[in-house]
């Protein structure tokens, strides 16, 4: 799925993690001090990664974050 530049930073990050690859805690750490919004949708995307890589329990702990 391609997607057109979004001008949110965590989304980008995001698309990037389940596109590319990569370490779903730093996404959610990168977004650790930020907005209520960003930091909701890093923890998000990471629970959501870890889910799709059947890590129930970091999926787990990321969405109930």
């Amino acid at each position: 799925l391609q997607v057109g530049l979004d001008r949110r930073p965590v989304m980008r990050e995001a698309y990037a993690l389940f596109k590319d690859g990569g370490d779903p805690e730093k996404l959610a750490s990168n977004f650790s001090s930020s907005s209520g919004g960003e930091l909701f949708y890093a923890s998000l995307y990471a629970g959501l990664y870890y889910e799709s890589q059947k890590d129930a329990d970091l999926a787990k702990s990321h969405i109930v974050a």
